[in-house]
């Protein structure tokens, strides 16, 4: 992927720019919440089970990238983690669900 247009890390304009193209990103799912600030997006969802979790946010996923791909915005994958929080006292069996 080359890269046509940048603005420098640590600009004044970034954090602008970044609000000005990420204003709307909260829009594309209904499910997901969102919580954008300075130049850092995260986004969260709950549910009940670890497998309606994968379910869910790997659909809503697919909202995320065709809304990056519409506004020629990537995802840096380097920069990218997940976190479960769960109830100390619940059981939680993890593992990997491909959909």
């Amino acid at each position: 992927m080359t890269i046509a247009y940048c603005v420098p890390q640590g600009s004044v304009l970034g954090p602008l720019l970044f609000l000005l193209f990420t204003n709307d990103l909260p829009s594309v799912s209904k499910k997901l919440k969102f919580y954008l600030f300075v130049d850092d997006a995260n986004i969260y969802y709950d549910t009940n089970t670890p497998k309606k979790l994968a379910k869910k946010v790997n659909t809503e996923l697919k909202y995320v990238k065709r809304w990056l791909d519409a506004n020629k915005l990537s995802l840096n994958t380097n920069k990218t983690n997940y976190m479960i929080f769960y109830s100390p006292g619940a059981a939680l069996l993890v593992s990997y669900y491909s959909y």
